[in-house]
Formats: C-alpha cells, sequence, structure tokens
C-alpha cells in the first residue's frame, strides 16, 4: 500500500502521466477491499495526486467516493481542501454523499479557526 502510495505521489510531484502505470495503480486500489482500507490522509494524498495528474476513471472515481465517504469525519484539516479539489477532479457529483460530508467536515473545522 506505501509503495502505491509513493509510487502516484511521486508521479504528481514530477508530473509524470504514465496511462498504464495509472491504470495499474487503479486496478490493483479497486481491487478486492483495497480502497476501503485507506486512512483519512491517504485518501487525501491520492485524490490530490490523480488531480495533479488529471487522471480520472469511473471505477477510479467509484472506489475512492467510497473511501472518502467512510474517512471524511476523520479528515484532518489541512487535508480538506487537497480532498475536496481531488474529488471535484476526479469526477465526483457536488451533490453526491461523499464530497457533502467531507464540506460538512471543513465546515465543522472553521469555528476552531476564528478569534
Amino acid at each position: 500500500r506505501q509503495e502505491c502510495l509513493q509510487l502516484v505521489s511521486g508521479c504528481a510531484k514530477l508530473d509524470w502521466r504514465d496511462e498504464a502505470l495509472l491504470q495499474g495503480v487503479t486496478s490493483w486500489l479497486c481491487s478486492g477491499r483495497r480502497h476501503a482500507e485507506l486512512e483519512a490522509e491517504e485518501v487525501s494524498l491520492l485524490l490530490g495526486a490523480f488531480s495533479d495528474l488529471g487522471f480520472a476513471q469511473p471505477l477510479l472515481r467509484s472506489a475512492l467516493e467510497h473511501a472518502l465517504l467512510r474517512v471524511s469525519s476523520s479528515m484532518p484539516p489541512s487535508c480538506c481542501t487537497k480532498a475536496l479539489q481531488g474529488a471535484l477532479d476526479v469526477g465526483m457529483a457536488v451533490r453526491g454523499s461523499a464530497v457533502r460530508s467531507l464540506i460538512r467536515r471543513c465546515a465543522s473545522q472553521i469555528p476552531l479557526l476564528l478569534p
């Protein structure tokens, strides 16, 4: 799992989009319950990296949407905006459950920022 995260984030940092490689990562991530085992920071990292690479596929969107819905309540405030941008970029609906849950999480953190 760590290798997959490092591979995708490294590709995003280098701005290196290899369709075959990203398709392989998507297949690996979507097989079994791998996407359901991701932590909140990992979901945010993957959403951000796929967003930076401009890579979106229906199967990937579905798996990451499920993962985001599961972890959005525990998403660290520092990861919320990256996750939200990534969610929209991979094709999640603005009115979808995962995006709405993440927006609720972001909004719940606002009172902590204000004096």
